[in-house]
């Protein structure tokens, strides 16, 4: 596709792999997701939040030219999985206690986004739910002869979030684990939460 017009996207590009880093503008709430390409194969980490940043997302998929094998959700806070619905017609995995949790949630969560964005929420938040339902297993996951390590780290950020380690090449998508000159969200953190969050990143 020609440059998007909203999304910003860094690749780190290696033999036999890129890795899309996109990114929506701050009007999109500065959300990212991944697309793992091999040479013959996509992944994509997450979909965004807000409905014209993950519909680019999925033109910018499209216009890669190859098949979107798998869709991963790493863990329940919206602006991971609300795109999901412009990726509709493909499986979603996540850990099962995610796919668990989102369910609980996601009536809610969508209502009250809707209630953020006022006369724009139709335009912005998904209009239907569309949800993790494939379950995920954690260990090495292979795609294009490339292997992924799936990692679930407990309460930290999220209670389960997903971090993909990709041990060929030392790259580690750390999704919410870590943040960069950034507020770190708290919401869910629990009583031990800030403790147990410094002994993952160690």
């Amino acid at each position: 596709m020609e440059q998007p017009k909203y999304l910003t996207i860094k690749k780190i590009e290696r033999e036999h792999l890129t890795v899309h880093c996109v990114q929506s503008p701050i009007e999109g709430e500065l959300v990212n997701a991944q697309v793992i390409e091999t040479d013959h194969s996509l992944v994509l980490i997450d979909t965004l939040q807000l409905v014209p940043y993950a519909n680019e997302l999925r033109e910018y998929i499209t216009s890669l030219g190859k098949p979107l094998e798998k869709l991963i959700i790493t863990h329940v806070h919206p602006d991971h999985w609300f795109g999901a619905a412009s990726f509709k017609d493909y499986p979603l995995y996540a850990f099962p206690e995610v796919i668990e949790k989102i369910n609980y949630l996601a009536d809610y969560l969508l209502n009250f986004h809707r209630s953020l964005h006022g006369d724009q929420a139709a335009a912005l938040i998904p209009a239907e739910k569309v949800t993790p339902s494939q379950i995920l297993e954690e260990g090495v996951l292979e795609i294009d002869g490339l292997k992924l390590n799936l990692i679930r780290v407990l309460k930290t950020e999220s209670p389960s979030n997903l971090i993909v380690e990709i041990p060929d090449y030392k790259i580690l998508l750390a999704q919410d684990l870590i943040y960069n000159k950034a507020y770190s969200y708290f919401g869910e953190v629990e009583d031990d939460g800030i403790d147990r969050w410094i002994e993952e990143l160690h």
